[in-house]
């Protein structure tokens, strides 16, 4: 069995090109303890998926902790289903991203790009 994490899945997407939307939801003690260690540095974070972080804007629409609900994701997913020119603007979005890391190497593009964030 191949197990595979959201930025490994929002990643593959995005380069193929399928339209996806990914949550991000933790043990609220968790999450709590978090906020309360990190503060700062989780408030300087603006996306979570891969293709969002190496964007720096959002490629793929994202929901956080208390925003992923199901009704979220339901008027998210009616939105771009059902207006067109939503659609293929978001569409446009997916291909930009995947031509901006190239036609071949993604992997090395993307650990590239990661580094230089780091």
């Amino acid at each position: 069995m191949l197990f595979r994490s959201s930025g490994t899945i929002t990643l593959e997407h995005a380069i193929i090109g399928t339209p996806c939307i990914v949550g991000y939801r933790f043990m609220s003690l968790s999450y709590w303890f978090a906020k309360l260690l990190f503060a700062k540095k989780i408030a300087r974070i603006k996306y979570m998926s891969l293709p969002n972080l190496l964007a720096n804007s959002m490629v793929i629409p994202e929901f956080f902790q208390s925003c992923f609900q199901v009704e979220h994701l339901y008027k998210t997913a009616l939105h771009y289903l059902c207006d067109d020119r939503v659609y293929q603007q978001y569409k446009q979005r997916i291909i930009s991203f995947s031509d901006s890391l190239g036609s071949g190497g993604a992997i090395s593009s993307a650990a590239n790009k990661l580094e230089g964030m780091l």
